[in-house]
């Protein structure tokens, strides 16, 4: 019978403000951000620290110890013809895709917590996951605090292997992900835009007419009053 822990634990120490946790779709990492400047953000009762803003960072969580770090140490590059015969051999092995499942070993959890430094030091917010490897968030630059919550922020992409920071879309209040992680929704003001989670956008297309009613020639096909429901069904 497997064992099953029956109280929470503890996945930070405590010393920082940790929050939006998300799991990469490939069940092997969690996202989350961490500050250690939300104290004066937080308890902003005191008109000493009104205008503090509050900053942190993104991190990577490898859940299981025997899963490799995502970004092991450079080491000396092979010759063509090696990487050539590995890349043949992994299409040759590889196999369907099974079902996704999560191990967490607690043990040693806090030394397997990685910094995504492509990610520079920001208020994130609205942590998504997208196919395996991909994690979208808005972002501040310069910090947030109650006077600004409400302003529209930066939608981002991080790539994990690739270890870059994409700027999908300049300004948003909101977005959100298709059921298949392929295309997500973002609104700003009253407009909403349905744009592809890869590559990089068009200008003036995949506009959503919120108020026309679905079938209608201003309605993307699937998309209602609300486009969330018919976000994953979009040709």
């Amino acid at each position: 019978m497997p064992w099953r822990r029956t109280s929470p634990t503890a996945l930070t120490d405590g010393l920082a403000d940790a929050g939006e946790p998300v799991f990469d779709r490939g069940g092997k990492y969690l996202y989350f951000t961490a500050s250690t400047e939300a104290g004066p953000v937080r308890d902003w009762f005191a008109q000493s620290n009104a205008d503090a803003l509050m900053r942190g960072n993104l991190y990577l969580m490898v859940l299981a110890k025997d899963t490799p770090s995502p970004w092991p140490r450079r080491a000396t590059r092979r010759p063509v013809w090696a990487r050539r015969m590995t890349r043949a051999r992994a299409t040759r092995r590889r196999a369907p895709k099974a079902e996704v499942k999560v191990r967490i070993d607690f043990e040693g959890l806090a030394e397997r917590i990685l910094p995504i430094e492509a990610a520079k030091s920001a208020a994130f917010s609205d942590l998504a996951t997208g196919e395996e490897g991909s994690l979208f968030y808005l972002r501040k630059a310069g910090g947030e605090n109650r006077f600004n919550a409400n302003e529209a922020a930066t939608l981002c992409r991080f790539d994990l292997k690739k270890r870059e920071e994409t700027v999908l879309v300049e300004k948003a209040d909101a977005y959100g992900l298709s059921a298949d992680g392929k295309k997500l929704i973002y609104r700003l003001k009253d407009a909403a835009t349905i744009i592809p989670t890869m590559g990089k956008p068009e200008p003036g297309k995949g506009k959503v007419g919120l108020d026309a009613p679905a079938g209608s020639d201003r309605a993307p096909p699937g998309v209602g009053p609300d486009p969330r429901r018919g976000l994953a069904h979009q040709p």
